[in-house]
Parts: structure tokens; sequence; C-alpha cells
């Protein structure tokens, strides 16, 4: 199929075309990393697995990802929350957001979700977020540190 093989590159532009996507994404981490506390990049794979237990595959997309690495992450200790941001009405926003829901109920990862449309944000609520965030890790700080005094 003519138009199949003009999207999909032949076997060995298709590994430099990925191995260059690597490349980027790996200087862009050790550029951001310099800076702040950015965990280190994770394979697709393990993003897309990591969504699996709310998305179905069939999905795809850019709703797997958005979902996918803070789960990831969430699960290894890296975050304490995440934020999905996304233009107002894009569905693969509103299809994570409602799977963050499950998440924020089942594994307990805090989520707040930002829609954009032009307005300005308010900005109480990006801080009222993080204030939350805060409270929730000194609280699970405090319980942490009573459990190993009860312990001792």
């Amino acid at each position: 199929d003519y138009h199949h093989q003009q999207i999909s590159p032949p076997g060995r532009i298709e590994r430099v075309i990925d191995f260059l996507k690597e490349r980027i994404h790996h200087l862009e981490w050790e550029a951001m990393s310099r800076h702040l506390p950015v965990p280190p990049p994770v394979p697709v794979e393990d993003i897309v697995h990591a969504a699996s237990d709310y998305i179905d595959g069939d999905v795809g997309g850019e709703a797997l990802l958005t979902l996918g690495l803070p789960l990831h992450n969430w699960r290894k200790g890296e975050i304490s929350a995440a934020v999905n941001v996304g233009p107002l009405e894009c569905m693969p926003t509103r299809i994570a957001e409602s799977q963050f829901s499950h998440a924020a109920e089942q594994e307990g990862l805090s989520t707040l979700t930002l829609t954009f449309n032009g307005d300005p944000l308010a900005e109480d609520v990006l801080d009222n977020f993080a204030f939350q965030v805060h409270r929730d890790w000194l609280s699970s700080c405090a319980c942490e540190g009573a459990g190993t005094q009860m312990n001792e």
C-alpha cells in the first residue's frame, strides 16, 4: 500500500528516527535535571503499562501517556502529585482527568487538571493545590516518623 509506505518509513530509517528522538529526549532531561529534581526518562512501554490499569490500549495516543507517566513516577515514589494541563475540550485531557480520579481513589495520587481557553488562570487554584499536596506530604512524614518511633 503506497499510502502506508509514505506514513511508515522503512526499517533502517525508522531506527535512525527513533534513535534521534531518544537522544533529543535524553538531552532535554539532562538540561532540566541540572536545575530541577526531575525523575529520569521513562521508556514509553513502561508508561503505557502503568496506564493500562485505567485505560485500554485501544484508546492510545496522548491520554495513555498523560496518565501513564505520573502513575509510573507515583508508584516509584518520585512525585507527590500531578498537574494535568491541556486545552479546553481536549479529549485526551478529559480522558486522563476522568482516570486520574480513579487513580486518586485507588492509589492516593493527588491530581489537578487545568484546562485553558485563553483566559488567565486564577492564581489561587494552583496555590491551593500546592499547599494541599504539601500538607499531605507533611502528614505522611509525621506518620512515618511516628511509626518508626513506635517500632523502636
